[in-house]
């Protein structure tokens, strides 16, 4: 009955030991994959930018945007973008290959824009 209990014991202690482990590299492996999903973020929202205005906001995933090259776009908007700051009228960061909508771009930094974009026109 000693030897019987002991061995019981003794494969739970194995069990929930190698549980353990299994759960240290899993939480592991997904620091990891959070790491390079954020770099993937970075490196789409780095590529050159397409300046635009948002117009209306179809779904929580789409919207039309109006860009700075003068079309109106249906676009697709980035997981990343707050959606609660995503107002009409408000300028937005385009991907320039996609048109996916990664950002919105500041009050303050739209002034900076405009003055930097005037500058080059002259």
């Amino acid at each position: 009955m000693i030897l019987k209990q002991f061995v019981h014991d003794n494969l739970k202690a194995k069990y929930f030991y190698t549980l353990k482990k299994m759960l240290k590299y899993n939480i592991t492996n997904l620091e990891m994959n959070l790491i390079l999903i954020e770099i993937e973020i970075f490196f789409f929202q780095s590529v050159p930018l397409i300046i635009g205005q948002f117009l209306e906001k179809i779904s929580h995933k789409n919207g039309i945007v109006n860009s700075s090259t003068g079309n109106n776009h249906f676009v697709r908007i980035m997981s990343t973008v707050n959606e609660n700051d995503l107002k009409i009228n408000t300028n937005v960061a385009l991907h320039k290959n996609s048109n996916a909508l990664v950002g919105i771009i500041k009050q303050e930094k739209c002034l900076k824009l405009g003055l930097l974009l005037q500058e080059k026109k002259t």
